[in-house]
């Protein structure tokens, strides 16, 4: 080995992908099958979708949002053991904001941020208040995933979830 080289190191890759696109639910599908031993055929089959149109999905080619539909979202969810609304969330066709009731996306996020900002053990963990809401502040749904933490958190709500029925 010469001077200017240097030992190779194995590195495994990150995977780049959109948060909330059918690309990334297709991945995590991916990898929960494969923590359950399925092969991509066995996981196609699972799905009851063709092994060709999956490989197309794990590329993020060839599909968009609205035509995967509910039946294939709901075999995932279960694959996933979690919730529709969660896949829903995963392949972007619901935004963490559409979960709160709300006209005011901004004044809610403020109120939550300075609630989480009193809270002595947390304070310091939190993003600055220009990181917060300053002239590039950061995404709404980053601001509702430190909310959203927060509640799991503390078991404290910060934030009026919408209603699923009506009163």
């Amino acid at each position: 080995m010469s001077a200017n080289t240097s030992p190779k190191t194995t590195r495994t890759p990150r995977t780049k992908h959109a948060a909330g696109s059918i690309k990334q639910w297709a991945l995590r599908v991916e990898e929960a099958a494969r923590q359950r031993g399925m092969s991509r055929i066995d996981t196609a089959t699972y799905l009851e979708i063709s092994t060709g149109y999956w490989n197309t999905l794990l590329t993020g080619g060839g599909s968009n949002q609205s035509e995967v539909g509910r039946d294939l979202l709901q075999r995932s969810a279960s694959l996933l053991n979690t919730s529709l609304l969660t896949v829903y969330l995963l392949c972007g066709l619901l935004q963490p904001e559409d979960l709160y009731f709300t006209t005011d996306h901004e004044a809610e996020l403020a109120k939550a941020y300075r609630r989480m900002c009193e809270d002595i053990d947390l304070a310091a963990h939190l993003p600055t208040p220009a990181e917060w809401e300053g002239k590039k502040p950061m995404s709404i749904r980053t601001r509702y995933g430190y909310a959203l933490l927060y509640e799991l958190a503390t078991q404290k709500t910060l934030l009026e979830k919408a209603s699923l029925v009506s009163s």
